[in-house]
């Protein structure tokens, strides 16, 4: 009985841990709100992947079109971004860029056959929110997805894992000044 229950107590802190990695980083805070939903465009996510690596080994144009197409829905459904919007006007304007840091495609097969971490898909970028008058970076992070589930063959998942990260992390900061701004008056 006393084996049966410190095992499930290590299982138990090792589940906690775990689950206390963060997939992403804030590295320049939101500190003025963009009063939501703002209007927010998708840039240029490019790759920043060295040199010498091989071709089979980047993500596809498709890959991007499609993070870039999930990172603008993910903005809307949590209400940071405008589904639509005219280009004129004085309101401020948004634009998402980004890099892609690291890249390791996976194999679905091999998640699925040997598992245990192998196979796993992995990706690391770099997304910034620019006021797109001033070219000011207004908020910034590191964001990190990754597949190792073998029924996700495509490693689809992982893109859309960083994509609404960066839009759960933007609505977080912008609740975060709404709090600050409630306190104080």
């Amino acid at each position: 009985m006393k084996t049966l229950l410190r095992s499930t107590m290590v299982l138990a802190t090792f589940a906690m841990l775990l689950s206390g990695c963060a997939r992403y980083q804030v590295t320049q805070p939101l500190e003025q709100s963009i009063s939501q939903p703002a209007p927010i465009t998708i840039g240029a996510i490019q790759d920043q992947l060295p040199p010498e690596t091989p071709d089979k080994k980047k993500p596809t144009m498709e890959n991007i079109e499609n993070f870039s197409t999930g990172l603008l829905k993910q903005l809307v459904k949590q209400k940071v971004a405008m589904e639509s919007f005219s280009a004129e006007g004085d309101a401020r304007k948004f634009e998402v860029r980004g890099s892609i840091l690291a890249f390791k495609k996976g194999s679905g097969a091999v998640r699925f056959f040997i598992g245990f971490g192998l196979g796993d898909a992995k990706l690391t970028t770099q997304l910034e929110l620019v006021e797109t008058s001033t070219g000011t970076t207004v908020f910034a992070g590191n964001f990190t997805g990754q597949v190792s589930d073998w029924s996700q063959t495509t490693g689809d998942k992982m893109w859309e894992n960083v994509a609404k990260d960066f839009a759960k992390a933007l609505k977080k900061q912008e609740k975060n000044l709404a709090k600050i701004a409630k306190t104080k008056s």
